[in-house]
């Protein structure tokens, strides 16, 4: 009898838990770089398309919204990954190959690399739409997280929950809503700037500008030449642009870690985990910029090949929420990709990415990381020796 009554309240307490999943879908108003994928674990491809798949057999997330169920960041983080290290770390299952990035092993290119979590890279994947890291758990505490962020990026209120429990943080200072609609929107490698008061060309110098200094830092987070533990101070805050991290946490003393982990994990974790989660947030800067929702790039010819260039950047407060949405799906150069490990562009996020991760791993100086950025992926239509037409791939 005890048996027959636990098993019907686990029954009960899994449907509840779909339903909370299908009432907090998320809508399209917020700057979601290719939406985001917090529940699901798993990366598939089959028979042409890319996908995903939960890693247990009772999973809710197959019944949520597919706001929640779309892996583009996930796909193209692993894919860069696994051009880094020159290798295929998918298994094949009959006729779908499948990559369960929150359960594989640390990893390093060879002895002398230092050791990295595809997992954390995934977590810094989605730092950039959830800062607040909402969405980085499992069960009760995930639906609690989508809550906070559905109210975040749909309602309008004077405080939001922080990124610790109980902490109410005031509107014009919360993380997210800046991420989403404010002075942040960078970190999808989007404008502040008006289409009307502006040109392509002052649009696209000020988004690189702002992402650059956030790359920068992130990048110094990457290669620990800044540590987890050092104290994130308020000129430092004001220096990359973000809102005081003491008001969205409640905490006192803000650390690097505070800003991109979450606070009450085990502090050996999450210093471990904050050069990647750093390096992942970077990785979306990069994926972003390929967005057609986000930025146009045109076709160009170059010595080395087809390079997609800058030509203008997309302001979010002046779209459509719902036709940004539909563009922030897997693009055509990704399922090319996929399907024929060919390069469509010689600049794409994927070779950009591998590109950064050896970076960090050879701890190559700033400058000629931003030489490399500056050549391949801001690169803007004047590089170019032939133009392919002008049409926004």
């Amino acid at each position: 009898m005890k048996f027959t009554i636990g098993l019907g309240r686990m029954v009960l307490t899994f449907r509840v838990f779909v339903l909370l999943l299908v009432m907090l879908g998320l809508p399209a108003p917020a700057v979601y770089a290719f939406k985001l994928n917090p529940c699901l674990r798993a990366l598939t491809y089959t028979d042409g398309k890319l996908g995903q798949a939960e890693m247990r057999k009772r999973n809710v997330c197959p019944y949520a919204p597919e706001k929640y169920r779309l892996a583009v960041h996930e796909h193209m983080t692993s894919f860069a990954v696994d051009e880094y290290l020159e290798k295929q770390r998918w298994q094949n299952s009959r006729h779908t190959q499948r990559f369960e990035y929150m359960r594989a092993k640390p990893w390093s290119k060879d002895l002398n690399s230092p050791q990295h979590r595809t997992s954390a890279l995934i977590f810094g994947t989605w730092w950039n739409d959830d800062p607040l890291m909402y969405t980085g758990g499992e069960g009760w505490d995930l639906i609690n997280g989508l809550r906070y962020l559905k109210q975040a990026v749909e309602e309008s209120r004077d405080t939001y929950e922080g990124g610790t429990s109980g902490c109410p943080v005031p509107a014009k200072v919360h993380l997210a809503r800046w991420s989403h609609f404010g002075r942040l929107q960078h970190l999808h490698f989007m404008t502040t700037l008006a289409s009307k008061s502006s040109t392509p060309e002052q649009r696209v110098a000020d988004t690189i500008i702002k992402a650059k200094k956030w790359i920068m830092f992130s990048y110094q987070v990457a290669t620990q030449e800044i540590q987890a533990d050092t104290p994130l101070t308020a000129d430092m805050e004001r220096e990359i642009g973000l809102p005081p991290i003491s008001d969205n946490h409640c905490v006192t003393n803000v650390k690097v870690r505070t800003l991109f982990t979450r606070i009450g994990l085990d502090y050996q974790y999450r210093d471990k985990i904050t050069p990647d989660v750093a390096l992942g947030s970077i990785l979306h800067v990069v994926q972003d910029s390929f967005s057609p929702g986000h930025t146009c790039r045109v076709e160009v010819s170059t010595d080395g090949g087809v390079l997609a260039a800058l030509q203008d950047v997309r302001n979010y407060n002046e779209q459509n929420a719902k036709k940004h949405a539909a563009l922030d799906t897997h693009p055509e150069w990704l399922i090319t990709f996929a399907k024929s490990q060919k390069h469509s562009y010689v600049n794409d996020p994927i070779l950009v990415g591998a590109w950064l991760i050896k970076a960090v791993d050879k701890k190559l100086p700033w400058t000629e990381v931003e030489a490399y950025l500056d050549s391949q992926l801001f690169a803007t239509g004047k590089v170019a020796t032939t133009s392919r037409g002008s049409k926004c791939i």
